[in-house]
């Protein structure tokens, strides 16, 4: 009691000489400390982890064309003289679901019910919404011409094989760019 502060606001009597700079502890901490090293773990536990390499895409994403809708795919040129006066009649082959791997192949004529995220069969250039078509039985019948690469979302729109996904020194965070 009655001690005087001394410039440091502490009470005299205290250990001044002992006191460090912030550059040294700042060295020591810095000494102290070493990196880990690379561990592999599931994405889902990698939050807040820092990437140890360059990770790249292993694959195209979609993997395939794929179809934006349900609906139907066809050849575009098969489409061509759709009008409302003159409306193109194609035939209906087959299915193709999100889970369907090869899809069947169309020729002239053709159409194939797609549902949305199936891959676009060989042939198959171009998607008609499911409500742009009169259906019945294994027919649908067009009005209206179809450009080629409507609702389909082409192989590697939205990845390419190869590409950056995180950059080495990268912190895991809920959201990456």
């Amino acid at each position: 009691e009655g001690k005087a502060d001394c410039e440091r606001g502490c009470r005299v009597g205290c250990e001044v000489s002992s006191m460090i700079t912030y550059e040294q502890a700042l060295h020591i901490v810095l000494e102290s400390v070493h990196p880990l090293g690379a561990t592999h773990c599931p994405l889902e536990e990698s939050l807040g982890r820092i990437v140890g390499e360059d990770i790249r895409a292993t694959a195209h994403l979609p993997e395939v064309d794929r179809s934006a809708v349900d609906g139907y795919a066809m050849r575009s040129v098969d489409t061509l003289h759709a009008a409302t006066d003159g409306p193109v009649p194609l035939k209906i082959v087959g299915e193709i679901y999100s889970s369907t791997e090869r899809p069947a192949g169309i020729t002239a004529g053709e159409t194939i019910a797609i549902m949305t995220g199936g891959a676009v069969p060989p042939g198959a250039d171009t998607i008609v919404k499911r409500e742009d078509v009169e259906s019945g039985g294994d027919m649908i019948t067009l009005r209206i011409e179809i450009p080629p690469g409507r609702y389909i979302s082409e192989k590697g729109k939205d990845m390419v094989k190869g590409a950056l996904i995180a950059k080495k020194g990268t912190i895991i965070e809920p959201v990456a760019y």
